[in-house]
């Protein structure tokens, strides 16, 4: 198969941009490079795969970007229209390809990766895994992890019956320990 087969897929998205897509493509050595969208000028998905024939090589930074964007569709129904797409254009003899990590549908094992691949991203709305990670890190606060002898001096404080309020308890409490913390550990206070 030589670079004369392979049709090039752009499509606008928030997180990759056109030009990029377009540069990325290029590099790669894909000369026909067809626009996806709804504007003058662009094309539909339709029109792409009535241009698959045998041989046919259709080439995407990102296989995810295959799949019609919507923002009232479910995940689901994104995933299921992807597949769907990615159907039509191998009965009709073509392959795909995704630049960005070099997977196509020519070989069964490949295939499998780039579906696996590409319904990751789809969920993830074409965000990047190392951003999705980060951004898994970072919800809330961390978790304290507190030593035994330090839950032995918040008991402590917390049965002491000569302490009367809740700042002399909290005074003796370990540093960033707080009352509610140790009546959720404990239970109430005997008077």
């Amino acid at each position: 198969m030589d670079d004369a087969d392979g049709i090039g897929i752009i499509r606008h998205h928030r997180r990759v941009s056109v030009k990029g897509q377009r540069e990325r493509l290029e590099e790669d050595g894909c000369r026909v490079i067809l626009e996806l969208g709804p504007k003058r000028g662009q094309y539909v998905r339709e029109d792409v795969i009535r241009l698959v024939r045998a041989g046919t090589t259709i080439k995407l930074l990102h296989t995810f970007l295959l799949a019609e964007p919507s923002k009232t569709a479910r995940a689901q129904a994104k995933r299921k229209d992807l597949l769907a797409t990615m159907a039509l254009i191998e009965k009709r003899g073509g392959t795909i390809k995704d630049v960005a990590s070099g997977l196509d549908t020519a070989d069964a094992e490949k295939r499998y990766a780039l579906i696996a691949l590409a319904t990751d991203q789809l969920a993830r709305d074409g965000q990047g895994l190392r951003n999705a990670r980060r951004n898994y890190l970072r919800k809330g606060r961390p978790v304290r992890a507190w030593t035994p002898s330090e839950w032995a001096q918040a008991e402590a404080a917390w049965n002491n019956r000569k302490l009367k309020t809740w700042d002399d308890v909290k005074a003796m409490l370990p540093e960033g320990m707080s009352i509610w913390r140790v009546w959720r550990a404990f239970g109430a206070r005997d008077k």
